[in-house]
């Protein structure tokens, strides 16, 4: 799915330098894990919602912020 996702970016904007770094900016900042129990063991330690999901762009899991 990431794969089609950041080819998809790459038929837009070609195979200029904002392709990778839309692609780029699109994870920037988030903690990325190969494996959704490594998500969910993660934001179980630190007491955050155990809401996690498989990112489009780069094809691995991140934690979904909730703000209260």
């Amino acid at each position: 799915m990431a794969r089609q996702t950041n080819q998809r970016v790459r038929d837009v904007f070609g195979e200029s330098g904002i392709a990778a770094e839309w692609i780029a900016a699109a994870c920037a900042g988030k903690e990325a894990f190969a494996t959704a129990q490594m998500a969910h063991k993660v934001a179980t330690k630190r007491r955050l919602p155990s809401s996690h999901y498989r990112c489009r762009v780069c094809g691995l899991w991140h934690i979904a912020s909730r703000r209260k």
